[in-house]
């Protein structure tokens, strides 16, 4: 997508509520066919497309995550991958949107998943870190899949302007869903990655309040505490997910 979607997808989120929305929804309007039939038409081609490039990245996703965690659910990698759920397609709402479709897992440990997963920990509880308490989300103790955002809507902002900000398909990202995109991204080559080095997560927070952050160094992964959730100024992408997830198939 052109740096100017990015720009006004940016601006619309700065301006929230209903401004934002009517102005996506003139946009979507625009692109609507007035041909009923050959409008249903397009949609299910667009549909039967993206099924059909999913089924792939569903599988590389769910063989890598095998390879990771079904000898800690003592499973065999065959038992764990039937256990994940397929990627549901993606929300009407998000069609204009940049997406990222990821399995993510959450029934190991989240400091034995980190380990496995070979994400460093500073110097902090990693199992302080819970959902935030504010949100209305709550991860479940079954792996899901959801979509996320590609980070470049909220580059250097504030991890609580997002959070003011979401939209209702919207909720903020959390530690799994951020180890899932990190996990992810492991085995792609470097063109096909997620452009995120640094990702605040906001669907999350670490006990006294602030939301952790995910850093991509040079050759590690850590996980920090962000440090002031009001300020945006140099510090990466705040990720943001779909509201909607999918636990069973």
């Amino acid at each position: 997508m052109s740096e100017s979607h990015f720009e006004q997808e940016r601006t619309e989120r700065k301006e929230g509520g209903d401004q934002g929305n009517s102005s996506f929804l003139r946009r979507v309007r625009g692109f609507i066919d007035p041909n009923p039939i050959r409008a249903l038409a397009r949609r299910e081609v667009a549909k039967a497309l993206e099924e059909h490039l999913l089924g792939p990245e569903w599988h590389r996703q769910s063989q890598y995550l095998a390879t990771l965690f079904a000898k800690e659910l003592n499973l065999t990698q065959e038992q764990y991958i039937a256990s994940l759920p397929k990627f549901g397609p993606r929300p009407e709402s998000w069609k204009k949107r940049s997406g990222i479709p990821v399995i993510v897992e959450t029934r190991v440990p989240l400091e034995r998943m980190l380990e496995l997963a070979g994400i460093k920990v500073d110097s902090f509880n990693v199992n302080s870190i819970i959902d935030w308490k504010k949100g209305k989300f709550r991860t479940p103790k079954s792996p899901y899949t959801t979509w996320l955002n590609d980070g470049e809507v909220d580059l250097n902002t504030s991890v609580n302007h997002v959070r003011k900000s979401l939209k209702p398909d919207e909720r903020g990202a959390t530690i799994y869903d951020g180890i899932a995109l990190c996990i992810r991204d492991r085995n792609l080559n470097v063109r096909e990655r997620s452009r995120l080095l640094i990702s605040n997560l906001p669907g999350s927070q670490i006990d006294f309040g602030f939301a952790p952050r995910l850093a991509r160094m040079s050759v590690d992964t850590w996980v920090y505490r962000h440090l002031d959730d009001d300020d945006g100024s140099n510090s990466g992408c705040v990720l943001v997910a779909g509201r909607k997830i999918k636990i069973t198939n």
